[in-house]
């Protein structure tokens, strides 16, 4: 064995990457052939047979009728629905063509009065095409109430945008030409909603704490981004438990639909509700929750994360509470949005690699050595694509 580590390295020169030279694939392959023998007495003649009629039977699917499931048409367990880019609608904003897919047994639930409330308020909130109107209501709501103190004000605005928003666009429709899918959206969305147990989004399978507690996997852990981060570097500022999944149904023309997450939020102030450890692990106390009801976010908005208790003999009083927050990476998606580090380990004017490369290797590979250049390590920076989505704008007349 101590030979070994001598030949390795040149034969990784020679052969490269194993997996492009290993059997495995061929093995696997051998072994689907052998489940086709049927006649042991002509075990040649069998898979022959089987062969051509999985073959047969893999080109007749191409032409079946697109509604019609086969094997090569299955979707994964996983499937959220396709990609964003394939869900956006120029005509709508991209809220309502976000992907995602309900599972488990789906059912038929009515809105309280405060949660439809809050709930219509935060998609209006959270609409970017409305971003004009919000700053005209922000500008009048200011001048209305001169004395009024900033967080009232913003209390105050929160009971107050709906309703001015819907009376803003019903008496200025006919002098300015709105999208069709505004009158839908100020009008709020039905009483009515739908309500799943699973939801299938992005790469992450929620589930409902009620559904998922007596699981051995924990999907019920959810966090979002706030305006003030609980951590440093751009962490998420809120951590709760997903209580209900609900898909909002507006009327009209326009189709327009949207899932929203319905949760428990723990409270974000630092050193009460979270913590940072020496590991660089959040911690949540689970014993204090958020002061302000305010339940709902996008289910594109949401990711995943797994409480987990610490282990202890016994619990001290103080920390008993505190759980660590582990964050679940998407299945099958590749994040591209955190900050990566790409600055090279090592320079071309660094005297320590220099030195290593005139270090004789023909004693340790039993052979003369081969000039392997290094490939060239190239940063790609991309730009972020425009938004199709267009904004609205207000006319000279509604902005004074």
């Amino acid at each position: 064995m101590e030979h070994l580590p001598i030949h390795l390295p040149h034969e990784a020169s020679l052969g490269g990457l194993v997996q492009f030279r290993w059997m495995y694939c061929f093995e696997r392959f051998m072994g689907h052939l052998k489940k086709k023998v049927k006649n042991k007495a002509k075990v040649e003649g069998s898979i022959v047979e089987q062969y051509i009629n999985e073959e047969i039977s893999t080109f007749c699917s191409y032409y079946f009728e697109p509604h019609i499931k086969t094997k090569t048409r299955r979707e994964d367990r996983h499937y959220d629905g396709g990609n964003p880019e394939d869900t956006l609608v120029e005509a709508i904003p991209d809220i309502f063509s976000q992907p995602g897919r309900g599972n488990g047994k789906e059912k038929e639930t009515w809105f309280k009065e405060e949660d439809y409330h809050i709930a219509h308020t935060y998609v209006l909130r959270n609409c970017d095409q409305l971003r004009p109107f919000e700053r005209l209501f922000d500008a009048s709501l200011i001048a209305a109430h001169p004395g009024m103190r900033e967080n009232e004000l913003i209390e105050l605005g929160e009971k107050t945008y709906a309703s001015w928003l819907k009376k803003h666009v019903e008496d200025t429709w006919n002098d300015n030409a709105y999208p069709k899918w505004l009158m839908s959206l100020v009008h709020g969305p039905l009483v009515q909603v739908t309500s799943w147990p699973m939801y299938f989004c992005r790469g992450y399978i929620f589930h409902t704490y009620d559904h998922g507690k007596d699981k051995k996997n924990a999907n019920y852990g959810v966090c979002v981004k706030g305006t003030s981060s609980s951590g440093s570097g751009g962490e998420p500022g809120f951590y709760g438990v997903l209580r209900e999944i609900l898909e909002l149904h507006y009327s009209g023309p326009p189709d327009l639909k949207l899932v929203v997450f319905k949760c428990d939020w723990y409270d974000s102030t630092i050193g009460r509700g979270v913590r940072i450890n020496k590991s660089g692990i959040i911690d949540i106390n689970e014993k204090w929750r958020y002061g302000k009801y305010d339940p709902f976010v996008f289910a594109s908005q949401a990711d995943q994360v797994c409480y987990v208790p610490y282990p202890r003999m016994t619990q001290p009083r103080k920390d008993q509470h505190w759980t660590a927050c582990i964050r679940i990476p998407s299945r099958g998606k590749v994040l591209v949005h955190q900050n990566l580090d790409f600055n090279v380990m090592q320079q071309e004017n660094d005297n320590s690699i220099v030195q290593a490369a005139a270090v004789n290797v023909e004693t340790l590979t039993h052979g003369q050595a081969e000039d392997l250049d290094d490939p060239e390590v190239e940063a790609e920076k991309g730009s972020d694509d425009e938004d199709g989505n267009f904004d609205i704008e207000l006319t000279s007349d509604e902005s004074e």
